[in-house]
């Protein structure tokens, strides 16, 4: 799957596609993390928020492929016998770094991931999904929720980045 997503010739689906980061600020993403996500995490998990945030930011580009962006489990469909029938929910594509779909596929494991992707890709799939939680918080925010939502999302981030620091 992550092979015939990065052999799509960009010129055909381009202009169809979001930009980076649409679910969590598009262009304003880091702005969103640093000055409205992190302040509303407590004192005791900001340090890793923003390591993880910076650790992005400090990637290195690559070639940009065509990226779904959401490869969670219900939205990748398998046949009994293993194979890939069907891939839903692509409001997310985008032309930006594969990391991003390896990071997504982390929910096989990431003893699969690093199976099926490069090192260096690897590396990269596990510094984006270090993003993943935070930018549920940015997302609650641009798509305008209730700040109970709001609230609810930075619990969960808070819980994912105390498991992390321990």
């Amino acid at each position: 799957m992550l092979d015939a997503l990065a052999s799509v010739d960009l010129r055909l689906v381009e202009d169809v596609l979001d930009e980076p980061h649409a679910y969590a600020g598009r262009e304003r993403w880091e702005e969103l993390l640093v000055e409205e996500v992190l302040p509303r995490l407590p004192v005791h998990v900001r340090t890793e928020a923003r390591r993880r945030i910076e650790a992005a930011l400090e990637l290195e580009k690559v070639t940009a492929r065509v990226v779904h962006g959401d490869l969670g489990g219900e939205n990748v469909h398998w046949s009994p016998g293993g194979d890939l029938v069907g891939v839903l929910d692509w409001d997310l594509a985008q032309v930006f770094d594969p990391a991003v779909d390896a990071a997504c596929l982390a929910w096989h494991g990431w003893d699969a991931v690093r199976s099926a992707v490069d090192g260096e890709t690897y590396r990269r799939a596990r510094v984006w999904a270090g993003t993943f939680a935070i930018e549920q918080v940015s997302s609650a925010l641009v798509n305008g929720e209730p700040p109970h939502v709001v609230d609810r999302y930075v619990e969960s981030t808070v819980r994912r980045l105390e498991r992390a620091q321990h």
